[in-house]
């Protein structure tokens, strides 16, 4: 019987304090103040990622460039090995040699294009990073100013109807015109990838 009753007592004190968590959840709850925005509609209209993307496509093709001059040069070489062979030009030992240039070269052009994705991925975390600290800047202060506990992406939501939308006061924190049409930039392109092969 003691040991029933010592479990009796248990229970009612894990009862007592799970109803005391669920009472003061929803008293914290009903005092925090929750917002949402929408990120893209704020961020593709800002002047800064318009800059940068612009900044990170110029250099993506920059590479894109090289790797269509390399991957060029490696199919002019091929054919001309191919045509030599042909013509019977070349003895086994020059066809061996060539094929293993040609497999080099292949090589090289696959190393060289997945340094082109590191590089361009880097440029763009670079000149993307002070943009987003800038809009993070921006929903920090709007948090603090209305009290805020929260902001959430709009765009995280399956489903929102109501809630306080703080789009337009972040946009106006970060002086960005919402009326604007989005800055008319592209992504930036896979630099990692030989011409064709996108």
């Amino acid at each position: 019987m003691f040991n029933q009753s010592s479990s009796m007592k248990q229970l009612l004190g894990f009862g007592a304090v799970a109803a005391f968590l669920l009472l003061g959840t929803s008293t914290l709850t009903a005092q925090q103040k929750i917002a949402h925005i929408n990120v893209d509609t704020i961020i593709l209209r800002m002047n800064d990622y318009a800059k940068a993307i612009v900044d990170v496509n110029a250099y993506g093709q920059q590479l894109q460039n090289k790797l269509k001059a390399d991957e060029s040069q490696l199919v002019a070489y091929a054919q001309q090995v191919q045509a030599q062979a042909d013509l019977g030009e070349l003895t086994p030992k020059a066809q061996n040699e060539a094929n293993e240039k040609i497999q080099k070269m292949r090589t090289a052009l696959q190393v060289n294009a997945r340094k082109a994705e590191q590089q361009l991925a880097q440029r763009e975390q670079k000149l993307m990073g002070p943009v987003y600290v800038k809009f993070n800047t921006a929903m920090k202060a709007i948090a603090a100013k209305e009290k805020y506990s929260y902001i959430a992406n709009r765009n995280m939501f399956l489903f929102l109807e109501g809630g306080i939308d703080a789009t337009q006061a972040v946009a106006d924190y970060l002086k960005v015109d919402l009326a604007k049409p989005v800055n008319n930039v592209q992504a930036a392109p896979k630099a990692g990838q030989p011409a064709g092969r996108q």
